[in-house]
């Protein structure tokens, strides 16, 4: 049995909480989230970005999800085009093709959720998944002492951070430290080796596994 580690207490303390997802777009940046319910901004059903389709692996759910109260939705960023922020879509994968969780997966290497599609597909997350506790998956630049480190925030993601964005999604975010934050942000990306994101990946998918 794999020893239960300070990350894994900390997202499975995270995950207890039955509190609504308050709306991304409108809540700040903090470690006190409100209760707020997000609506839908139409009346007619979100509907699939057309370009974007899911592999049949995305969304992965198990049967006994269904049988939740409330559901839960593990939405992993990144692109496979850049080695240090291939880390969500390889999380996505592991947990739709190796590891049976019961929770919605979307973002993996075949369908992933990046900056050109993000918008499309978190409005149509947020309103198929009304009311579910989203976990945010992505890859992150930090300093020297933590490159490597996996870290667990109560206030999700900032996942268009590289573009200056500081919009946030998730209940709960798992940021995998890639690489240090020492200037270009795209280039430091592009240099971490594929292998060292592979593991770190493995180790997240773990985490989640262990945890939900």
């Amino acid at each position: 049995m794999r020893k239960k580690d300070p990350e894994q207490a900390l997202l499975q303390a995270a995950l207890k909480d039955s509190s609504p997802l308050p709306d991304a777009a409108e809540t700040a940046p903090a470690k006190k989230r409100t209760a707020k319910i997000p609506s839908a901004r139409s009346k007619r059903a979100a509907k699939t970005p057309a370009e974007h389709r899911p592999a049949p692996a995305a969304p992965f759910y198990t049967p006994s999800l269904l049988s939740r109260k409330r559901q839960t939705v593990i939405v992993c960023f990144g692109t496979m085009s850049i080695s240090g922020d291939s880390l969500g879509p390889m999380v996505g994968t592991l947990l739709s093709t190796r590891y049976n969780i019961p929770a919605f997966v979307y973002g993996t290497e075949n369908c992933s959720v990046n900056g050109k599609n993000m918008k499309e597909w978190l409005d149509f997350i947020k309103t198929a998944h009304a009311g579910a506790l989203f976990i945010a998956v992505d890859a992150s630049l930090g300093t020297k002492d933590n490159v490597g480190k996996i870290v667990i925030r109560s206030d999700g993601v900032c996942p268009a951070a590289i573009k200056g964005k500081n919009e946030r999604f998730g209940d709960v975010g798992i940021l995998g430290v890639v690489a240090e934050n020492n200037g270009d942000a795209l280039m430091q990306l592009m240099s971490v080796s594929p292998l060292y994101v592979e593991k770190m990946a493995d180790e997240v998918a773990l985490l989640l596994k262990d945890a939900i």
